[in-house]
């Protein structure tokens, strides 16, 4: 059982302000999701507009990881994890670059334990298909 008491001055009925407070709850986790996972607190440049482009570059960051948990780890161990957890797990991988004339692959590490949920995910981008 998940018992949870609040106290507040707000003047509505017990349910419409705990729904006000965790949808608050909610948009604070995607706020540091988006400042500790992205470092998007990092905005370095002394001008405003290169700082403010920084910041719409992890914006954009964030959403991308957004759109991927939804649209690939439904039903996966990380359908709920926030970004660090999904890049530490599927993106973080030890390979090694090889080229032949025509192409270029790179096979990944034996022993990365993140190859049992990698390959469902890459059969559902290529099930996505390409626009077009």
């Amino acid at each position: 059982m998940n018992v949870r008491f609040l106290v507040t001055n707000r003047r509505r009925g017990a349910e419409e302000v705990f729904n006000w407070y965790e949808q608050r709850r909610q948009a604070e986790n995607f706020i540091q999701e988006l400042k500790n996972d992205l470092e998007a607190e990092r905005l370095s440049c002394t001008q405003y507009r290169a700082n403010a482009f920084r910041l719409k570059l992890h914006a954009l960051a964030y959403n991308l990881f957004v759109l991927f948990r939804r649209l690939l780890l439904g039903g996966t161990e990380l359908a709920r994890a926030t970004v660090g957890p999904i890049g530490l797990r599927l993106l973080k991988i030890g390979a090694r670059g090889k080229q032949s004339a025509p192409r270029l692959w790179s096979p990944l590490a034996s022993g990365w334990p993140g190859g049992a949920l990698f390959l469902p995910v890459l059969d559902r981008l290529a099930a996505l298909g390409h626009p077009g």
